[in-house]
This record gives C-alpha cells, structure tokens and sequence, in this order.
C-alpha cells in the first residue's frame, strides 16, 4: 500500500514542478514570440489549483502512510493554511458590502491554494532519482535554450532581459519576476539533486547569471546571499581549504565577466537606490503598511491594498501579513519561515546529513527568509515550498538504530 501511494504522490509532485516552474518559463517565452496565445492564461494560477486538488484528494492517505515522522510539522503548517482561510472568511463577513472585499477574499483564496500545492510539490518530490535529476537537467537546457534564443533574437546578451521588462500587461506575458521565480526554483532543485559540491556551485554560477540576464534583482541577490552562506557552511564544517579558494576564484571570475552586464540592467539601482523609482514606490508602499500596523496594531486591515490602490499596493515584506492577517498572522508566518530555516541549517551542518532533500530545505527556507524581510509579501509561493521541502526531509530520513553501548577501550589495560 506504502509503495502505491508514494509513486502516486511522487509523480504529480513531479509534473507540477516541471509545469509551474520551468514549464512557466517556457510558456510565457513561446507567448511573447507569438508561437501559442495565452491558452491556459497566467498558466501558474491553473496548474498550481490543479496540483493542490490532488493533494487534497491524497492527503487522508498521505497523512496514514506517508508523512511518518514529518507528521507535527506538517500539522503546523495546516494550522496556518486553517488560520489563513478562517481569517479571510470571517473579514469577508465583517466587511461585507465594501467595493474591494470580494477582490482581497479572491488573492487570499488563491494564495491558499497555491500554498496547499506548494507544499505538497515540496514533501514529495524525490531528489534521489534518476529520472527526476534527468528531468531537472532536461528543464535547466530547456531554460537555457530560451534564453539563448533570446539573445539571438535581440542580437544582444541582455535579450532576455529585454524581453521580459518591455512586455505588455494585455499580452498576457509574465514579467521578470515570475521568470526569475522559475530560473531561481529550479537552480536550487537541480543543485540538490547533485551530490559534487562543486557541481553545486557551478550550479548556483549559472543560475546567477541567468537571473542577471532575467534582471530579477531580488532573486538574483538572494542566490548570491545563499552562496555565500554555503561557502560559510563548508569553512565552518572543516571543508578543503584548496576547494573554498577554488570555489571564491570561480565567484571572482564569474562577477568579473558579467560585472558589465550587471550595470546595463535594473539590477544596478541597488547602487542607486535614492533614484531607483521602484525602491521609491516600495517605501511608499511600507509606510502605507506601518500605517495601518499603527491603526490596527492587532488585527490589521484585510485587503487594505486593493482600497489604496489595487492588487500590489502591499508591503513587499512579511509586513503584509500582519496587516492581511494580523499580529497573530504576522509571528506565525515568519515564525514558521524561520524555524524551518534553523531546522533545516542545523540538519545540513551536522556530518552526514547534507542529502539533497536537506539541502533543497535550507536553500530554499534561507531564500524564503531573506525575501520576507525584504522583498516578497506574504503571498509568495517560496515559504510554502520550503516548508514541503523541510517535511519531505524529515519524512524520508532514515532511523538511526540506536548504537549499542561501547566498553572502555583502556579497561583492559589497566586491570592488567
């Protein structure tokens, strides 16, 4: 019955990877070049309920033969799901006959489902499979094949770039922050599936690269964060000294050769950030937030974006859950981001323990973290899926028989 369930579960974990990530890529590429039209519209919001469904269906018997030791928490991350829909529910009642109330029940919804499948992708994708490494590498050249087609088309390493930040928003093309989601996600999943280390941060090299042709700052600069905390984590576990010089050399000519690159994108505001408009406008956005926590410092305001102004006028930080969902909303959000990240740290750190599931868990938590508290609102995809990785992790990790008490090695000696 176990084997059943689990190639049941592991194969729409898998498909729904492959679709909401690098498939995500691929289909907004082919609608920008007028190959397809937007069939399937944005394409995530579709498949992302699709594979929460099954999840749903599944989860009675996932719960009995699958989650095993992952079973509390998973039980803590449904204690959220259940708080967020009961908080959307009950302000829908209360603010019933508000122009905007119907829009903020809608995202909220929304945000749940993709939660649900997210969650469900994470807890069951494997990482130690052929055919799924095969699968990743197959989706990495797919990626890379856009973007060199791009370039072509643009006669210009920055087409991708180009392609993605002058799109219209009636052309049904995603921007470059979906893109970068997608190229971000499956560089951590491809490094993990890897066993070399310096396969890994090969890996993390490319991916880097390509969310600088993308122009995704915020993903970008979390993945060059997340390398560095990895090149921390081998110093600090005794790693090589020759392979930390090694792997510092290759960074060094990696910055070296697309440094001009860097200043040609948007990615450079950072350098600039009191002419960046988009910084401007996210301050704005803040100090509409801490207004509201000021107002409302329990219960927050819901939906109080779409009054001010629309979907996106929220805190791009995990302030937006506090004034979605409220104080309580707010410390159990990044409440959870951050306890997966310590678990999943101390799980990588220990000797023995840096399988690709706990490595997939810390990457991501770590990406997830430093996003909510800097650029990504509560709606993000990326702590769900981190915490589904952090639950497989614990799921699928072996039971360590209990060692069996070792008499004094000196005992001997000394009687004689």
């Amino acid at each position: 019955m176990r084997l059943k369930v689990h190639n049941i579960s592991r194969v729409p974990a898998l498909a729904g990877f492959l679709v909401l990530f690098p498939g995500f890529m691929v289909y907004h590429y082919s609608i920008a070049q007028g190959w397809i039209p937007p069939f399937l519209g944005g394409l995530f919001g579709i498949a992302a309920v699709a594979t929460a469904l099954v999840a749903l269906v599944l989860s009675p018997w996932l719960a009995r033969h699958e989650l095993g030791a992952a079973m509390v928490p998973t039980a803590l991350v449904g204690v959220w799901l259940w708080y967020t829909m009961f908080w959307s529910f009950a302000n829908y009642e209360a603010l019933h006959g508000a122009p905007y109330v119907g829009f903020a029940m809608a995202e909220s919804a929304a945000t749940v489902m993709n939660w649900i499948a997210m969650v469900f992708i994470g807890a069951f994708f494997t990482f130690d499979d052929r055919r799924t490494h095969r699968a990743l590498v197959i989706s990495t050249v797919c990626i890379m094949a856009v973007m060199l087609h791009a370039m072509v088309r643009f006669r210009s390493p920055l087409g991708p770039y180009i392609t993605f930040t002058s799109v219209d928003d009636t052309a049904g093309v995603s921007s470059y922050q979906g893109i970068g989601r997608s190229v971000l996600i499956t560089t951590i999943f491809l490094a993990a599936s890897t066993r070399s280390t310096g396969a890994r941060f090969a890996i993390f090299a490319l991916g880097s690269v390509l969310l600088l042709l993308v122009g995704s700052r915020s993903d970008l600069f979390s993945l060059v964060l997340l390398t560095v905390a990895m090149i921390g984590l081998l110093m600090l576990r005794g790693a090589n000294p020759l392979a930390i010089l090694s792997t510092l050399a290759g960074c060094w000519v990696v910055f070296h050769f697309t440094a001009p690159l860097f200043l040609e994108t948007r990615n450079a505001e950072i350098l600039d950030l009191a002419n960046s408009s988009s910084w401007q406008a996210r301050q704005e956005m803040q100090a509409f937030a801490l207004n509201v926590i000021r107002e409302h410092p329990f219960m927050g305001e819901f939906g109080y974006h779409f009054r001010i102004g629309g979907s996106g006028f929220f805190a791009h930080n995990a302030l937006s859950a506090w004034t979605n969902y409220g104080l309580l909303g707010f410390v159990l959000y990044l409440g959870l981001i951050t306890w997966f990240t310590v678990v999943s740290l101390r799980h990588v750190f220990v000797p023995g323990g840096g399988n690709g599931a706990w490595f997939a868990a810390f990457q991501l938590n770590f990406v997830a973290l430093i996003q909510a508290v800097s650029a990504s609102p509560v709606f993000s995809p990326l702590p769900a899926l981190g915490w589904g990785l952090a639950i497989n992790a614990m799921r699928t990790a072996p039971v360590r028989p209990a060692e069996p008490e070792k008499a004094p090695l000196l005992l001997p000696e000394v009687e004689r």
